[in-house]
């Protein structure tokens, strides 16, 4: 707004009408669309710079004057801001990873054939800030800063057909997945060669897809300074990609990604299962199909899709590890053959989702639900030599999934954990 001028008393958000006289959000029905003050501040002053982006901090200087607050006070607001904005706020509000945000001058136009596409493709995201919950950080000794992916099979490219945006593209794959450094800094640098392909062609979905992978494994991995901003970076990257390119298989795997760490399981299953739709050997999708059943409260589904992927991909994928920590899941809480012992042990020699020390807690737990309560507790005792504070409590509180299906199907974790001598 240049210098002097004097706000409009009513600004327009899309649909919506920013009321400044009455300090409102109106619906495009006219309906009072409720927000916190703070959010209501932050939304006007999006609005007044519609078109261009807001940096952090002038959000920080300007909603917050004189007060000390951390980003997660934005990324809360620009959540409610979103949701209250329904449908619209995906494609109006955008995030501008390591800037700020922007709300978009006009609407951004429907995806293409979006008439064609199933309700499953407009779901409604939940901008929430959502805690680390892949237990990564409960284990000592998990992935070391040299451990890393193996990097995926060559995609079939949408989009980025110039020269400069592919060649940005590649070298952002080759440091993400085959990178010498720590896993964090290769993230980082990757995601700056995503964005400036992204830049150099703005249609160019997997850009998008791939710079949000390097925000959803800094939140899994334990390696993010703020999960919930990266959790909010990547949805708003993966957003993107969906309007891009609904139907590319590799789109609704990363939105099944940020799905998976907003909590919503059932939702996370159903993209999944749209990306091997679209993509039989999409086999990592296949085997996340697998862990959101479990979530979801039906591990005896969980391990035909599971097995599929470990079949499709070589023996010896870096995943194997995580895929084995599935079944041992699924057997566990199914109480079936060994409770998923001989799983569980096998996922010890390899990398995993879970950490180290939790996974033998899981062991643990299965090994006293068989009666070898003297192997239970040495694997329980050596993880409290290690990490004196863990507990079952402790346990509990990063539990995977809010389901109530879920967490009643874990009542042969804990009893076996109790067995073996885990303090409650």
């Amino acid at each position: 707004m240049p210098p002097g001028a004097f706000p409009s008393p009513s600004l327009p958000v899309g649909g919506f009408t920013l009321d400044e006289a009455q300090a409102t959000l109106l619906a495009p029905d006219g309906a009072r669309v409720p927000l916190r003050p703070k959010t209501f501040a932050l939304l006007r002053l999006l609005a007044r710079h519609r078109g261009h982006v807001v940096e952090r901090q002038q959000i920080l200087d300007e909603v917050w004057a004189g007060l000390t607050v951390t980003d997660d006070n934005v990324t809360q607001c620009i959540g409610e801001i979103r949701r209250a904005l329904g449908e619209e706020g995906g494609r109006l509000l955008r995030t501008v990873p390591r800037r700020g945000y922007l709300l978009a001058a006009e609407p951004a136009p429907p995806p293409q054939h979006a008439t064609a596409a199933p309700p499953r493709r407009t779901a409604r995201w939940a901008w929430v800030a959502v805690p680390v919950v892949l237990l990564v950080a409960l284990g000592a000794g998990g992935w070391t800063t040299r451990q890393r992916l193996v990097e995926p099979a060559p995609l079939a490219l949408a989009g980025g057909s110039g020269a400069e945006a592919r060649a940005l593209f590649d070298q952002g794959r080759a440091m993400a997945y085959r990178g010498q450094g720590g896993r964090a800094d290769n993230w980082l640098t990757a995601r700056r060669l995503f964005e400036r392909a992204i830049a150099a062609d703005p249609h160019f979905a997997q850009a998008y897809v791939e710079a949000a992978f390097t925000y959803t494994n800094m939140a899994t991995s334990g390696l993010s300074t703020d999960p919930a901003g990266d959790l909010d970076s990547a949805a708003a990257l993966v957003w993107d990609a969906v309007r891009l390119a609904p139907d590319l298989a590799v789109v609704r795997a990363a939105e099944g990604a940020v799905l998976r760490l907003q909590r919503r399981p059932a939702e996370a299953l159903q993209a999944y299962r749209e990306a091997v739709r679209l993509d039989p050997l999409q086999y990592p999708s296949r085997a996340n199909a697998g862990l959101m059943l479990i979530l979801v409260g039906r591990p005896q589904e969980a391990a035909e899709p599971v097995l599929e992927a470990m079949a499709l991909a070589e023996s010896n994928h870096s995943f194997t590890g995580t895929w084995l920590t599935y079944l041992g899941i699924a057997e566990l809480q199914m109480g079936v053959g060994d409770f998923g012992a001989e799983r569980f042990r096998r996922s010890l020699e390899r990398q995993a989702f879970l950490a180290p020390d939790t996974r033998r807690l899981f062991l643990a737990a299965a090994l006293a639900l068989q009666g070898q309560a003297e192997a239970a507790g040495v694997l329980v005792r050596e993880v409290l030599a290690r990490q004196p504070a863990m507990t079952a409590t402790r346990l509990r509180q990063a539990e995977l999934s809010d389901d109530p299906a879920y967490l009643a199907n874990q009542a042969n974790l804990y009893r076996g954990l109790k067995l073996a001598g885990l303090p409650d």
